[in-house]
């Protein structure tokens, strides 16, 4: 099979996956919304944000750096075996940890409901089992996690379902968010001893661990930012304005986000063949990274049209009058998706690079700068106000920054090619 051949299928497995995850999940999603309304929506969705923000801390900015470390090792199980057994130990140590700080934030400054907070919160040690999701990139060989995931997804859609039938409160709904990603990792794990990693608690070597780290920090740090400029509209509009001002804008953001699938696919699949092709062929390594951010570029076009048309019709007929100040949200934050995805593809360039600082400074950058809107914009025109700091926060980070430093002009360049559609 060939190499390209083998990418799209693999990302077709990726993308198979989260397409219906996004269907059913959309539809859960709006019952679930309209079920609790715009203030238990907004409170179970701070918790999330709260969640998600600290854990990050509990992925060690390794994602990418095991995917690259499995790759150029992809022979040698022995290494696949201690590099999987390694990160998850570290993952698993680290996620304690931010679960504890999560709910002491939650406490000590008023961030959202406590009980809410410090049950989601557990879904930060479930997710250190995506490192074996990690391994199966590393093979082109998504379709098993892909299986094993599904499983579990649809297994608690029915759960939800049944909770939705019986008029269940927001405390309901945030165990079975947690139940949930304990079935994932779950699955991950039979689906990986099913395929023949079969890490034990020998093959872990945190000095190993450390060393990684210690070179990781920065994407760590990058993500971690990245995900402020993403979730801190959330933070700072139950601050500002409380839950329902939160429930309005989640509803706009997890629709204009919804679709970010396509590119973490895509560009997730492509990483290791853009590892390779790195050191066998320079022109044709960066004409496939511009050839990836001009397919994302014009898929991000197509959505964005089709939102700004339907988007009031959408929000009115899934979610209800309730939410009907979504829709100008969303039409603001469908935008964001240019920069996402141009963003998401040159991360691989910069990985392939190995120089995690370029996307620490441009991530930095995005998440003062959307602090520093929001601080401007939230008082004066709410949710909207949010949704045009994220984008203009977005097109700082994942363009404009390639453009003050010299090392990054020539992809700006290619960005630029991309958000005019030329194909070279």
């Amino acid at each position: 099979m060939s190499g390209l051949r083998k990418i799209l299928q693999n990302s077709s497995w990726m993308a198979a996956e989260q397409v219906v995850r996004m269907i059913a999940g959309l539809f859960i999603g709006i019952w679930i919304a309209r079920h609790l309304g715009p203030s238990d929506y907004g409170a179970l969705s701070l918790a999330l944000a709260l969640s998600s923000l600290i854990g990050i801390f509990a992925t060690l900015g390794l994602t990418r750096t095991v995917v690259r470390e499995l790759t150029l090792h992809a022979s040698d199980e022995a290494f696949a075996r201690r590099m999987v057994a390694t990160t998850l130990a570290w993952r698993l140590l680290f996620s304690l940890l931010c679960y504890v700080v999560t709910v002491a934030i939650c406490l000590a400054f008023d961030q959202g409901r406590p009980l809410l907070v410090s049950i989601v919160a557990a879904t930060i040690a479930f997710s250190s089992f995506d490192v074996l999701d990690l391994y199966f990139q590393s093979k082109t060989a998504s379709r098993y996690s892909v299986v094993a995931r599904s499983i579990s997804f649809f297994a608690f859609l029915c759960i939800k379902v049944v909770l939705l039938l019986n008029n269940a409160d927001v405390v309901l709904f945030a165990v079975v968010t947690s139940l949930e990603a304990m079935g994932s990792a779950l699955a991950l794990w039979i689906a990986s001893r099913s395929f023949g990693i079969k890490a034990r608690p020998q093959d872990v070597d945190m000095r190993y661990g450390w060393t990684l780290i210690a070179h990781s920090w920065p994407e760590l740090f990058a993500g971690f930012a990245c995900l402020v400029f993403m979730r801190i509209d959330q933070i700072m509009l139950g601050n500002m304005l409380g839950d329902t001002a939160v429930g309005q804008y989640s509803v706009a953001s997890r629709l204009a986000e919804s679709w970010y699938f396509i590119p973490s696919a895509l560009v997730a699949s492509s990483f290791p063949a853009i590892v390779r092709q790195r050191t066998q062929d320079k022109a044709l390594y960066l004409k496939r990274i511009h050839q990836l951010m001009v397919a994302l570029v014009a898929v991000s076009y197509v959505v964005a049209a089709l939102v700004m048309l339907l988007a009031p019709w959408v929000i009115n007929t899934l979610f209800g009058s309730a939410y009907q100040d979504s829709a100008s949200i969303l039409v603001i934050l469908v935008w964001s998706g240019l920069f996402v995805s141009l963003g998401t593809a040159s991360g691989s360039w910069i990985m392939a690079e190995s120089k995690p600082m370029l996307n620490l400074t441009r991530n930095v950058m995005g998440a003062v700068a959307n602090i520093a809107f929001n601080l401007y914009l939230i008082p004066r025109h709410g949710p909207v106000g949010a949704a045009v700091g994220t984008l203009l926060s977005l097109s700082l980070a994942y363009l404009l920054s390639d453009f003050m430093n010299p090392q990054t002009r020539h992809i700006g360049v290619l960005k630029l090619k991309a958000l005019l559609l030329i194909w070279k």
